[in-house]
């Protein structure tokens, strides 16, 4: 890892714990500035270049069902580069604003077998609706610091999962204008990690918008 990514990964944890002084925002811009953030390509690119180990990952995530009412849809599709047709992650966001803060409720789908049975790529969202998602999957909570980008967490408790083993999954991200920081890990327990990476995040560099 270059020095600079070392600068950032360190800058990116220091932020974490110091949670605790992020500075709430109550301007009705907020979720506008957040959708406008997220939206977009994202790419590891640059990371595993210089890290071999790491996957060279894109990440994409487009605006979906935008004459409801009920929050901001998004869906959400993360593949490796080489594989962009075929998405190893497809979840649906519902951003909304509360107290100040943005929640993106994530949503996996009833019938996940759907991806693998269609032809078209990309996936057809829009001839879904609400009804075909699961029930909550996780919320990741959003607040601004005070350089003004966002800082998301899950809950303290995390998430349930089985994946791989974990009984639950965490996430930390950080997003600005340019990139996300998005840090997934599982857990067997509260100190045991089941999978993730365990020093840092993934940092997707926004490359469209």
């Amino acid at each position: 890892m270059t020095m600079k990514n070392f600068i950032l990964f360190g800058f990116f944890l220091l932020l974490f714990s110091q949670s605790g002084k992020l500075k709430a925002q109550t301007q009705p811009q907020l979720l506008e500035e957040f959708n406008k953030r997220i939206i977009g390509e994202f790419s590891t690119a640059r990371m595993a270049s210089e890290d071999p180990s790491l996957a060279h990952l894109i990440l994409t995530v487009k605006p979906i069902w935008q004459d409801r009412i009920d929050g901001h849809w998004f869906f959400l599709e993360q593949a490796e580069h080489f594989r962009k047709d075929l998405p190893h992650r497809s979840l649906v966001l519902n951003v909304f604003e509360k107290d100040g803060k943005i929640i993106s409720r994530n949503f996996s789908f009833f019938n996940k077998d759907i991806f693998l049975d269609i032809d078209e790529r990309p996936f057809p969202i829009e001839q879904l609706s609400p009804v075909a998602l699961e029930s909550r999957y996780c919320d990741i909570i959003f607040e601004k610091d005070s350089s003004g980008n966002f800082v998301g967490k899950t809950p303290e408790e995390g998430c349930p999962t089985n994946l791989f083993g974990a009984q639950f999954f965490t996430n930390e991200s950080y997003l600005t204008s340019d990139f996300l920081i998005s840090w997934d890990r599982g857990w067997k327990d509260q100190d045991e990690q089941a999978w993730g990476l365990e020093k840092f995040g993934y940092l997707f560099e926004k490359i469209n918008q």
